[in-house]
């Protein structure tokens, strides 16, 4: 298995349905070095993103002060992460990538 020392690699806040393994995994193809559960302090999470049919809303992360999300970290090659921005939507303004800091799990030993 590849590390981040091997590759250009980033770390990717997953939320909503890229938490389930199979949307991520299976569905949209990525294939993670590494996993770990974190928390996005400072931003809460939304279903205000329109698309589709009857305008469904989909999942989206806003500023707010003391709020709190709960996400999944994924270290991706760069070229994932490009292909996960191009069918999230980042190319039409659905979404954007912007940096964060994340809390991460407390790893056992």
């Amino acid at each position: 298995m590849a590390t981040a020392s091997d590759v250009n690699a980033l770390w990717y806040f997953g939320y909503g349905s890229n938490m389930n393994r199979a949307i991520f995994g299976d569905r949209r193809g990525m294939r993670p070095m590494e996993t770990r559960w974190g928390w996005l302090e400072g931003y809460r999470l939304r279903f205000n993103i329109p698309v589709g049919p009857g305008e469904r809303g989909v999942a989206n992360v806003e500023p707010e002060p003391g709020a709190r999300t709960c996400g999944v970290l994924y270290l991706l090659t760069a070229a994932e992460c490009d292909r996960l921005d191009r069918s999230e939507g980042v190319h039409v303004g659905l979404y954007r990538r912007i940096p964060v800091q994340v809390v991460v799990e407390a790893r056992g030993g």
